[in-house]
């Protein structure tokens, strides 16, 4: 087997063995182990979330099943297909559903590596039609501003390309597989400094990520990995003002003094519990936006059906 491209985060690699939990050390490896035809089914619940100092403004919930099919398990690859299905969602809106999810029945296929490591996109034309069709259709449901129009002009800019459909709309996707292809020695904390995409245009925003694995469960077959990481606030809060004044000069409005736009910080914590096979047994993502008295906190819980 071939070492994975280190992408998110810096660790050490190994070849797998015949088990990822090693009891002599108490290390573990996230590697997959999936055959032909293998399929879980997952249910996904997405919150969203507005803080101010103690008093919540708004909450927004987005639940809905996954189907994980193995379509083929190489000695060098696997390509894995999503198939989406979606419920009946009172705490929402159009918007959060436009813009978080795919239409009912969507499939995506990826690949990933020989490790679980997530590769690329493989049907990501298909996806981006599906996805223009979504912001058109929702384009026609709300008042035609300049404004407005002006967004979803960019947003179609957005999802051109296969990379950036990656970055913006496989989020569930990149979470199951966070920790595919990673060494972890039981309680040691991994430290590394990365680069992460700007989703705000330009060049790479720096972070520095913290990794724990934190439990193993020899018995059951299982172990659980954290993951923490900080982006460089500076940094954002420079290219969060440069897109605000950017968006303000082209919809001809005067852009705000500097003064007037907060500084942001992000955070983000991710951890998840996988099993011998490399399944995702349960991930939470969480990631909050800190500006003034402000919090915006978006949760992305992945849980196994119970077979």
């Amino acid at each position: 087997m071939k070492h994975p491209v280190l992408r998110a985060i810096l660790f050490f690699h190994f070849l797998p063995c015949h088990s990822q939990i090693n009891l002599a050390d108490s290390s573990a490896q996230a590697v997959a182990y999936w055959n032909n035809g293998d399929k879980r089914i997952y249910t996904i619940r997405f919150e969203k979330v507005k803080i101010k100092d103690q008093d919540t403004l708004s909450l927004k919930v987005l639940e809905y099943d996954a189907e994980i099919s193995v379509l083929k398990s190489k000695p060098a690859f696997y390509l894995i297909q999503w198939t989406y299905r979606y419920r009946n969602n009172p705490f929402t809106d159009l918007m959060t559903e436009t813009f978080q999810t795919l239409p009912h029945d969507s499939r995506i296929i990826y690949k990933t590596n020989e490790m679980g490591e997530f590769s690329k996109l493989v049907n990501w034309r298909e996806i981006r039609s599906k996805v223009k069709r979504q912001i058109h259709n929702f384009s026609k449901l709300i008042f035609k501003m300049p404004e407005l129009n002006m967004f979803f002009q960019q947003l179609n800019t957005a999802f051109a390309s296969r990379k950036a459909i990656e970055i913006a709309l496989i989020k569930d996707i990149r979470q199951f597989h966070s920790f595919h292809g990673y060494y972890f020695k039981l309680g040691k904390n991994y430290i590394a400094t990365t680069q992460i995409p700007n989703i705000f245009g330009g060049g790479f925003l720096n972070a520095e990520n913290k990794t724990l694995l934190k439990e193993v469960d020899a018995k059951k077959g299982t172990f659980t990995i954290h993951l923490t990481q900080e982006i460089d606030k500076e940094q954002l809060t420079e290219v969060i003002h440069k897109f605000i004044r950017n968006m303000a000069e082209k919809i001809h409005h005067e852009p705000p003094k500097s003064g007037e736009i907060p500084q942001y910080n992000i955070e983000i914590q991710v951890e998840t519990q996988l099993d011998n096979a490399g399944w995702v047994i349960e991930s939470m993502h969480t990631q909050t936006v800190f500006y003034n008295e402000n919090r915006n906190v978006e949760k992305r819980l992945i849980k196994a059906h119970q077979n």
